[in-house]
């Protein structure tokens, strides 16, 4: 049968940014949420993703109720539930969404790596939204200045045609068990929004 999910929650003292989102990293296969009684939306999809703006139904000051109604199996032998976490974020205007980072081993001693995400302007009226990264080791560092219209999202890219610094001389590399070190990067991104940090 359908089943409700139901919880409680207050906003954390630290979110002090414009926008307050609702995240659910899954559900198997289809969900109906509720926020303070109002319909965010419905998920339907095997492991489906939700992203929802909810500032403007949240209380900031007292409790929040959030209640998720998951549909019966419509398959035979299909789970259903809320499979991943649901999770708060606050952030400024301008967010980053699924950022991916793909790298080309050219040979032992060279690879060049290739860097894509959304940026989307969630405010209502224009604005330049500068995009920055830093990966490490090596401290290469990148950036590039976005008009966005309200609303509106672009895809950014950084390669080593435009970014000559996207590659990385003698790379450390991921070794399986056994055979070596399984060596990481990480790519810190940032969004900046009217000269502050909208997102990191």
């Amino acid at each position: 049968r359908s089943f409700w999910y139901r919880t409680e929650f207050k906003i954390p003292a630290d979110f002090d940014k414009e926008i307050i989102w609702l995240n659910f990293d899954g559900i198997n296969r289809k969900g109906q949420i509720y926020l303070n009684g109002n319909h965010l939306g419905d998920l339907d999809g095997f492991m489906h993703r939700g992203h929802f703006n909810v500032t403007q139904l949240v209380d900031r000051n007292g409790s929040n109720t959030l209640a998720v109604l998951v549909d019966i199996p419509r398959t035979p032998l299909a789970n259903s539930g809320i499979t991943d976490k649901v999770w708060l974020e606050n952030t400024g205007k301008s967010t980053i969404t699924d950022p991916w980072m793909r790298s080309k081993l050219v040979s032992r001693s060279l690879a060049e790596l290739t860097l894509q995400t959304e940026i989307t302007n969630n405010g209502d009226s224009q604005s330049k939204t500068m995009v920055k990264g830093t990966i490490t080791p090596g401290n290469i560092t990148f950036s590039q200045e976005v008009d966005l219209q309200a609303g509106e999202t672009k895809t950014v890219k950084f390669d080593k045609r435009y970014f000559p610094q996207m590659v990385v001389n003698n790379p450390k590399l991921w070794w399986p068990n056994g055979y070596g070190e399984p060596h990481l990067y990480t790519c810190r991104l940032e969004v900046v929004h009217e000269g502050k940090t909208s997102e990191t």
